[in-house]
């Protein structure tokens, strides 16, 4: 608990100058309760949810931050915050578990990168393997259980779609509108 509730002060120190004032309050119960449970080494039963809710925030910021290191596994989060696998599997099993949260996390990494027009020299295999998949042929079809169509589908869509706004933008120029105008 001690170790959750450090986790959890850190990221709320680096998140704390983009929170609104809205988010500030909602943590606010969930910090307090985290704290109580480190300081009296028990959770009570009407403070779980937001113990919970609490310890999720730096356990997810972790993850996220290592999504691209192929070696990520439970055994390894659960070192890091000090608690047990079990622990971590409970944590998670409203977002599906750790294995799916972490394909999920890495597909919408994938899927990120492939839009991005500095990685259009990358080939879709490339970009799958620095997220952590190193079956191109089970990685494509994860992505399509996720996003409904290919890899190579998306990003040829995608591509067409940058085009086509680059174009309605040199067209829709209000600037050589105006100067037609003359």
């Amino acid at each position: 608990l001690t170790a959750l509730f450090g986790g959890h002060l850190m990221a709320l120190y680096a998140h704390a100058p983009n929170m609104t004032e809205a988010q500030a309050f909602a943590t606010q119960h969930a910090t307090l309760a985290l704290a109580a449970a480190a300081l009296n080494g028990s959770i009570p039963p009407d403070h779980a949810a937001s113990v919970r809710a609490a310890a999720w925030f730096p356990v997810r910021k972790y993850i996220e931050e290592n999504l691209k290191d192929m070696k990520l596994d439970a055994v390894q989060v659960a070192a890091q915050f000090g608690i047990s696998r079990a622990t971590l599997y409970r944590m998670m099993e409203r977002y599906g578990g750790f294995g799916p949260y972490v394909r999920q996390r890495r597909l919408y990494g994938c899927r990120d990168d492939l839009l991005a027009p500095h990685n259009v020299h990358l080939s879709i295999s490339e970009i799958a393997f620095i997220w952590g998949f190193s079956n191109p042929s089970s990685f494509s079809t994860a992505f399509k259980d996720l996003f409904g169509m290919t890899p190579r589908d998306f990003r040829h869509v995608a591509r067409g779609r940058v085009r086509k706004m680059r174009e309605r933008g040199s067209e829709g120029d209000w600037s050589r509108w105006l100067a037609a105008m003359r």
